[in-house]
């Protein structure tokens, strides 16, 4: 079942006003539990977006997407979409894989600029990613929280260089507990939306337009001319896989790499 973090962090806010703020009382949050809490509370209180949690699917919108931001299907839409990792962030530490929620940095100094120029020029910015060191059916994990708050601190970047119309899919790995579950053993995207919904099946473009007020995927509704997808995973010498490249193929509209587009 699908939960709103905003939901849940403002039920844990006011367990934690009441502890600190009444000396009386004897019942306090296990010491454990303060520094996991404490980066829900920042990032809520720093948020642009909204975040909703499926055990296979992370979407993040802005506030009052849904309501301010409904499209007929008559409009069409230009979307300037990218992948995340290796393409519009790196590691600061220079490993594969983050430390932390703090262990980022711009791909290049031409990025900021560059989604300034394209919050501009389109509608939309969508990020896609494959983020299969996630578990997302438990929001007070670690996996989640670190990619919570390292999201919320790239968001909010941007969103002082009022860039606001940014929206977030990734996808996240089988946690342990659902791997015996017969709904998600199989490995057509048809039936199982762990697999459906990982780049390059197109699971998390489907969302998207669900959640652009588009009933139906029409190909009417995307003016795929202009929209753009760029991804590191292009299938050159250096690259792990095409899985991005293949995405973009998948889904009918061009393709770049960061190399090439942020110049």
């Amino acid at each position: 079942m699908a939960r709103d973090i905003s939901s849940i962090l403002s039920s844990k806010v006011g367990k934690v006003t009441q502890t600190a703020g009444a000396s009386k009382r004897t019942r306090k949050l296990p010491p454990s539990k303060v520094p996991k809490l404490e980066q829900h509370l920042a990032a809520a209180s720093n948020a642009t977006h909204s975040w909703k949690i499926q055990p296979y699917l992370i979407s993040c919108k802005p506030y009052g997407f849904d309501k301010s931001w409904s499209y007929s299907n008559e409009s069409k839409l230009s979307l300037c979409c990218f992948d995340l990792d290796g393409t519009l962030i790196n590691t600061k530490s220079g490993r594969k894989f983050a430390m932390g929620a703090d262990d980022w940095k711009w791909f290049n100094d031409k990025v900021v600029n560059k989604l300034v120029d394209a919050s501009l020029t389109y509608d939309f910015i969508v990020i896609f990613s494959n983020q299969g060191g996630i578990v997302a059916n438990d929001p007070a994990s670690k996996s989640y929280t670190n990619f919570n708050k390292k999201l919320t601190s790239i968001l909010g970047v941007l969103n002082n260089k009022e860039v606001k119309n940014v929206l977030l899919y990734a996808a996240p790995k089988l946690p342990a507990a659902l791997k015996k579950n017969p709904d998600y053993c199989d490995k057509s995207p048809e039936k199982n939306p762990f697999v459906r919904n990982r780049k390059p099946n197109t699971g998390m473009w489907d969302q998207l337009m669900k959640d652009l007020s588009i009933k139906e995927v029409v190909n009417t509704a995307v003016d795929f001319g202009s929209s753009i997808f760029i991804g590191d995973a292009a299938g050159r010498k250096k690259d792990f896989s095409d899985s991005d490249k293949q995405f973009a193929e998948n889904i009918g509209i061009k393709f770049s790499t960061p190399d090439d587009f942020f110049v």
